[in-house]
């Protein structure tokens, strides 16, 4: 039996039925699934070398990932949250007072000092000889004073210690020169026996005098 037969649309050439391309101008018949192409072969050498280098390009970025977010979490809370303040070193007799500002140290030196009990032996009079070094006038001085008992135990605080008073010295040490001033630093504990005078701090000033 002969097998049926299609013609082509483009030239009219007679053709089998299962075919799917015209023998003759090669039009391809409708319904037709497209040839395939066949896929190229990829090398597997380049194919692992591609494998090798993503993974190690992927774990470099994995290892920046983390470094940074511990660098983030290393960091204080924008807030303040969890931060503290250093609690202030404790005085003592055998430990020495701070040290006075650039100002104070290089311009105003204390040549002298001593104090002595007034107001009934309640309060601290102490007498301070002040050396101004520098071409101006200095003045607002800022000091500290501790106060020891027989023992060696601190029984008081005085200047810019004091809870109340900050004693500022506002007398003026013209420049070039010495000048001895009398400062009242308030009451003082009855078993302090025994003191201090630091210069901690200074300003130049205006000679109002």
């Amino acid at each position: 039996m002969q097998e049926p037969l299609k013609f082509c649309s483009a030239c009219g050439t007679q053709n089998n039925l299962s075919a799917e391309f015209c023998q003759k101008c090669g039009t391809q018949y409708s319904g037709a699934p497209p040839p395939v192409q066949p896929r190229p072969k990829r090398d597997l050498a380049a194919t692992l070398l591609i494998v090798v280098v993503g993974v190690f390009f992927g774990c470099c970025g994995l290892s920046g990932a983390i470094g940074l977010l511990r660098g983030n979490t290393a960091r204080q809370p924008a807030d303040g949250a969890g931060l503290t303040d250093s609690p202030a070193p404790a005085f003592s007799a055998s430990s020495p007072l701070p040290s006075p500002t650039p100002l104070a140290w290089t311009h105003l030196t204390v040549v002298k000092s001593n104090w002595e009990r007034g107001g009934f032996g309640s309060i601290a009079m102490w007498h301070v000889t002040f050396k101004n070094n520098s071409d101006r006038p200095i003045g607002d001085i800022q000091y500290r004073t501790i106060y020891y008992s027989e023992t060696g135990n601190v029984v008081d605080k005085g200047g810019i210690d004091s809870p109340l008073d900050k004693k500022i010295i506002q007398r003026v040490i013209p420049a070039k020169s010495t000048r001895t001033v009398e400062v009242n630093d308030g009451f003082v504990h009855s078993e302090g026996v025994r003191a201090r005078f630091e210069l901690v701090d200074c300003r130049f000033v205006a000679d109002s005098r």
